[in-house]
């Protein structure tokens, strides 16, 4: 086989691969933008606090300010969005760092109760 039958495959695996990407990127761009616009003003500031101290790291990138607070995900330019992606990103590097558990918002609290304080094992006999 010589290359000339071997490109329109490649090529097209390529072209694939591309489209793929740009979909998983705007899905992800638009879970965040969701999950941004429900934070509360609190949130938003810790995020933004995270956020400047990577930007300060990267020349050309913006700082967030109280300014930025009231606008939705996409009322922010791309270079805010992507500052304001960085402080997530921080967010969640920082939160994993952390030796405590934080309280789980996202399952229901019945069920995560049930789970911290489920009773002790009985005695069992040892061999």
């Amino acid at each position: 086989m010589d290359n000339t039958e071997q490109q329109p495959g490649r090529r097209s695996f390529f072209e694939q691969r591309a489209r793929l990407q740009v979909s998983l990127n705007a899905s992800r761009v638009n879970d965040t933008a969701t999950r941004f616009n429900c934070l509360d003003d609190a949130r938003k500031k810790v995020v933004f606090i995270l956020a400047n101290d990577a930007a300060s790291r990267i020349a050309g990138l913006p700082q967030l300010t109280r300014s930025h607070l009231n606008l939705a995900f996409a009322d922010l330019t791309e270079a805010e969005q992507t500052c304001l992606m960085m402080g997530i990103k921080r967010l969640s590097e920082f939160a994993a760092a952390m030796p405590w558990e934080f309280e789980d918002y996202a399952a229901p609290c019945a069920e995560v109760q049930a789970l911290r304080d489920k009773p002790p094992e009985p005695d069992k006999p040892t061999n």
